[in-house]
């Protein structure tokens, strides 16, 4: 009975993905990627950027060095990171500024020390990007704090980040120009109906695509949730996510079909440059200035899943992932 159970969920999962992955290729293929040119000097501005190293989030902090921004790269591998990245600062030149500390989003306990550092340093805090991921992990392994791997990287680890340094994004925003959290996240959170709060670590029946579509669900709801309670609070922080695209990188390293095709794939799909222009435009672009709730799309607001815009969900999300990582207020806020 078991078995059937888990092969009648992994067969929905499979064709939700198909039926929201085909419209959104064919989508892609439609419209030209929309290119960000009015992203202006970042001197004096300070970045934290988790996933900087590759894919997406390397392409997006190429063009933050060239704008002179002060950046600071969360990696698992610190070293291997550091390696990707200072030529890059080095042939940037100008005002701008790298560094790359560890940070493993498995562990609640490395992401409270990445960030202890980072207020211990005294930097203001204008970007907080939220963009390192994994994709259909295909066990069910839960993290040392008893989370789901996809949950812990994708959700939970950032839910940490974004309380821990949301009183230096406070104190760095303005009314003109207001400190940003991003979270990337991804069209699939379209492919389930809402959270499975009854199980949310899919403990009963795992599925590699089940699994993502929660953790990409979680950020969006929480996404939400935060960027109301700041607008409530007049703080000067706005919160956004957003889908890049269907982008050829190592993201998709665990699909069979990724493996078997990636040579068609890598002429259909976005580039990694492609999918980093919606990140710059939600971290940088003046055009994005004060917009928070929205989600975001080709550089562009877009509309996001319906169970996303309950405040109900949106409320229990938020209220499980301060439960979950031990968060008793949101830093010194009521949030």
């Amino acid at each position: 009975m078991a078995m059937l159970r888990s092969a009648a969920v992994l067969t929905r999962d499979n064709v939700a993905f198909l039926m929201e992955g085909v419209p959104i290729m064919y989508r892609e293929l439609l419209f030209p990627v929309k290119k960000n040119a009015d992203l202006v000097s970042q001197d004096g501005r300070v970045a934290v950027i988790t996933g900087g190293s590759r894919g997406i989030g390397l392409e997006a902090v190429k063009t933050m060095l060239k704008l002179n921004m002060h950046l600071i790269v969360g990696s698992s591998n610190p070293d291997k990171a550091s390696k990707t990245l200072q030529p890059l600062a080095t042939e940037a030149g100008g005002q701008c500024k790298l560094e790359v500390w560890p940070l493993d989003l498995t562990k609640q306990e490395s992401v409270r020390a990445f960030c202890q550092r980072f207020i211990d340093s005294g930097l203001p805090l204008h970007v907080l990007l939220c963009n390192a991921g994994i994709m259909f992990y295909p066990k069910h392994e839960l993290t040392e704090d008893g989370f789901e791997m996809q949950m812990a990287v994708n959700h939970l680890g950032h839910f940490t980040m974004q309380h821990m340094l949301y009183p230096r994004l406070r104190e760095s925003g303005t009314p003109e120009r207001k400190a940003r959290i991003v979270n990337v996240s991804s069209t699939a959170h379209n492919c389930c109906s809402g959270m499975n709060f009854d199980d949310i670590m899919l403990s009963k029946v795992y599925s590699p695509k089940g699994a993502y579509f929660q953790s990409k669900g979680a950020q969006i709801l929480c996404t939400k949730y935060l960027a109301n309670k700041a607008k409530d609070s007049e703080d000067n922080v706005t919160c956004c996510s957003l889908h890049p695209g269907v982008i050829y990188t190592d993201l998709y390293d665990y699909t069979t079909l990724y493996k078997m095709a990636s040579p068609v794939l890598k002429k259909l799909w976005k580039s990694p440059q492609d999918g980093a222009e919606t990140l710059l435009y939600a971290c940088l672009s003046p055009e994005s200035e004060g917009v928070t709730g929205a989600h975001f799309e080709n550089a562009a607001v877009y509309r996001s899943a319906r169970y996303t815009e309950d405040k109900q969900q949106q409320e229990k999300m938020w209220q499980l992932s301060r439960q979950l990582c031990k968060v008793d207020a949101f830093k010194e806020g009521e949030l």
